[in-house]
């Protein structure tokens, strides 16, 4: 919330709730990375697919290598979907987006494998608070210590939960200043567990979990409090868990944590040798007289505990101090070290110094075996910044026979059992992606009328394999069965290739199995999308290239024939998910105004828009305004609004309905939302451009020349006049009624294959 309001809840999540009813999907999706851990994880999966709760929930086990009987134990609960990586590709925020990006529900909690929910209501009690408030983007429970924990860790775990607790249920970022100048506010915002948390996808979707070795649940919460959501302590949502480390483990975990804060954060656990031994000294002390009075308690037990706070103080401060620290005495100090590169071996470290004496001399071995300190005497080398090679991207368009970015050609494969009826070359996605949703639309309904199809993603792409970009797929986009390829994948033969984007049309030039007959799948006039000059250009160019055009709408089949002489194979129209997008009913007598907002796109108006709602909201400032795409926390508007950023497509339905005028710009192609937004009752203004009204009529939709003068009369006359805009609305739900993608995909199924299709 950017103002001080208080909107009522848009209940967003019985949305979810009811739709994942009706199609028996999981509404919460537990997700558990496990490797080696036989001895618990049969306890905590117990726990775990036992839970009592309102709605249906998955279990997610992500194994990561076991080979001590882990999976033998997992098996036993058929109930929990395993998925399977290499140990190598394992990273604490890397294998966690994997596990959102599979999971199936809009909540996904996480549990670690020694983590054991401690009753059956854990689930339902972590994701309640973000089931009543919309902003809450991440939860987590406390935690007690397992059964036969020592005295002082039961203690400490207690301590530190009911301080937590005092802060409230709710945190969000409420003081700017003193967020900047106070790191024990700032450590209080940002703390966050993943053994026992809980996020909403749809928030993760913008803000995914960094791929860090340590700390990737705190600076995940860091974000999401700076981008202006809140967080949530649900104390009813205990598992148990805890550690008895013994005094090396804990001089090294220590270390860890201490260095990690220090790079991430700048926090500083230990300032001095004096401070970490008066540290030390004190909890020593006062841990040792603890447990000796306690009922399990003994000398040797308070010596071992009174030895590990002097470890955990010289690992605090040797960690603030580790960054000029050599690789081979990171692998004996650092534990995350040593997991990611095996100990240190005296002999191996040996042989690789001699060989690096032999290769590149001394110095340079002793540089790279002492670390910093030898790096004091060598000659310091300046590092240029790396130039920015033009030629090399563009000669992989143009020139693939010089580029060491394609080669001559694609390669296809021979084994006929990769063959496919239909190849779609498509740009690197990311979540609410429009265009992307409209191809996968297509995709999984030439998939329902038996069309084999494969997905080429062309260009970089930060997926760790070709599977996890699958997952993501259909995290994002709904179920589909086409397996995923890289660019420079062997690709499977096929009868059909399509381009969906002006470079993929490029792409698409190299790749030419026999028989294939080639296609361009335009969804936008693409040379819109940049001011003149080269990708302008180049974008105009593909129009040239004899692909087999097929265009979402009319405008685009026009444009292309009066600007390129190119006469398209045809068009298709638009629709939208009859099961979802319906009314759900305005709950309160509140004017209500949604704009969909997307600053980087430029083509979406964003800065037109809000100059008009500023006068919408300077000529009646009752309304108020819900904005939805993006998160546009970082930008300035004086009246009461709502910033949702971008929600999953079970939210807005709901939220559509809660509006009474929407405003929807799009300057290079009609937009999917009008026909969305109109299913749900809520009247729609547009700019007056061909572009942007081709699939719609002034009977249903209220024109508007696009500047912020007639946009602004255009929604305060709709606003103004309740009959006019009820009877626009009546007229548009009746209009959109009458659509169906399904007559869409046969269109495009058809102009495919030069038959009818039939699901």
């Amino acid at each position: 919330m950017n103002a001080a309001h208080s909107f009522p809840a848009m209940n967003a999540s019985d949305a979810v709730a009811a739709r994942a009813q009706r199609e028996m999907l999981p509404v919460a999706s537990v997700v558990i990375p496990v490797k080696n851990a036989v001895s618990i994880i049969g306890r905590v999966l117990a726990a775990a697919t036992t839970q009592v709760a309102p709605w249906p929930y998955e279990v997610i086990v992500i194994d990561s290598g076991s080979k001590d009987g882990t999976l033998k134990v997992v098996a036993e609960y058929p109930d929990a979907r395993v998925i399977h990586i290499p140990p190598q590709e394992f990273g604490h925020g890397r294998t966690r987006n994997l596990g959102i990006a599979e999971a199936r529900g809009e909540f996904v909690a996480f549990l670690t494998h020694d983590a054991i929910p401690n009753d059956a209501h854990w689930l339902a009690n972590l994701v309640r608070p973000m089931e009543t408030q919309p902003s809450i983007a991440g939860v987590f429970g406390r935690h007690i210590a397992h059964d036969g924990a020592s005295p002082c860790v039961t203690r400490d775990l207690q301590l530190h939960f009911e301080g937590l607790r005092a802060f409230g249920e709710v945190l969000r970022l409420d003081d700017g200043e003193r967020y900047q100048r106070d790191p024990g506010y700032r450590q209080i915002l940002h703390f966050y567990s993943d053994n026992n948390s809980c996020m909403r996808k749809s928030v993760w979707q913008s803000v995914p979990y960094p791929d860090v070795n340590y700390a990737e649940d705190q600076l995940w919460a860091k974000t999401i409090i700076e981008r202006g959501y809140s967080k949530a302590y649900a104390h009813d949502a205990v598992v148990k868990h805890s550690h008895d480390y013994g005094v090396i483990e804990t001089f090294r975990r220590s270390f860890d944590e201490s260095s990690a804060l220090r790079s991430l954060f700048g926090y500083v656990l230990a300032a001095s040798y004096r401070s970490a031994f008066r540290n030390g000294y004190a909890c020593a002390k006062r841990d040792f007289r603890y447990t000796m009075k306690a009922d399990n308690g003994g000398a040797i037990a308070a010596s071992q505990v009174a030895a590990c706070n002097f470890a955990k103080q010289a690992g605090y401060l040797l960690g603030a101090r580790a960054q000029p620290l050599p690789g081979w005495f990171l692998r004996i100090v650092s534990l995350d070290t040593r997991m990611k590169y095996g100990p240190f071996t005296p002999m191996a470290a040996i042989r690789k110094f001699l060989k690096i004496a032999k290769d590149d001399g001394l110095r340079s071995a002793l540089s790279r075996t002492l670390g910093a300190a030898s790096r004091k005497v060598a000659p310091v080398e300046t590092q240029l910044p790396p130039k920015i090679d033009v030629m090399r991207f563009f000669n992989a368009i143009y020139l693939p026979s010089t580029s060491t970015e394609f080669p001559v050609g694609i390669a296809v494969s021979e084994d006929s059992a990769d063959t496919v009826e239909a190849l779609w070359f498509i740009p690197d996605f990311g979540a609410g992606s429009g265009g992307h949703l409209n191809i996968f639309r297509f995709v999984r309904g030439l998939e329902a009328r038996g069309m084999r199809c494969g997905i080429v993603i062309v260009g970089q792409n930060e997926h760790a394999n070709q599977g996890v970009a699958a997952a993501k797929i259909r995290a994002y986009f709904g179920d589909i069965s086409a397996r995923v390829y890289f660019q420079h994948d062997s690709l499977p033969a096929a009868r059909v290739a399509v381009a969906t984007s002006w470079l993929t049309a490029y792409y698409l030039r190299h790749y030419n199995p026999r028989g294939v007959e080639k296609y361009y799948f335009i969804q936008d006039y693409e040379p819109l999308f940049y001011s003149a000059g080269f990708d302008a250009v180049a974008a105009e160019h593909t129009y040239d290239f004899g692909y087999r055009m097929i265009c979402a709408g009319g405008w685009i089949e026009k444009q292309i024939e009066a600007c390129h002489g190119v006469k398209a194979l045809g068009h298709f129209g638009f629709s939208y998910d009859h099961d979802l997008y319906r009314p759900h009913g305005k709950r309160e007598n509140i004017r209500r105004v949604f704009f969909y907002v997307r600053p980087p796109t430029s083509r979406r108006g964003f800065e037109l828009g809000m100059l008009a709602l500023d006068l919408v909201g300077r000529r009646c400032p009752d309304v108020e305004f819900i904005f939805a795409g993006w998160d546009i926390s970082g930008y300035r508007f004086d009246h009461v609004h709502l910033n949702c950023g971008v929600l999953s497509t079970a939210e807005l339905p709901d939220l559509y309905s809660q509006c009474d005028v929407a405003l929807i710009l799009s300057f290079s192609n009609m937009s999917l939302l009008p026909y969305e937004v109109m299913a749900c009752g809520c009247a729609v203004v547009t700019n007056d451009d061909a572009c942007a009204t081709w699939g719609l009529t002034p009977e249903v939709v209220t024109y508007s020349r696009p500047t912020p003068e007639s946009i602004a009369d255009a929604i305060v006359g709709l606003l103004d006049d309740e009959s006019r805009r009820k009877a626009q609305i009546e007229r548009a739900l009746s209009f959109v009624t009458e659509t169906s993608w399904g007559r869409e995909v046969d269109r495009v199924c058809a102009m495919l294959t030069g038959e009818t299709c039939a699901p």
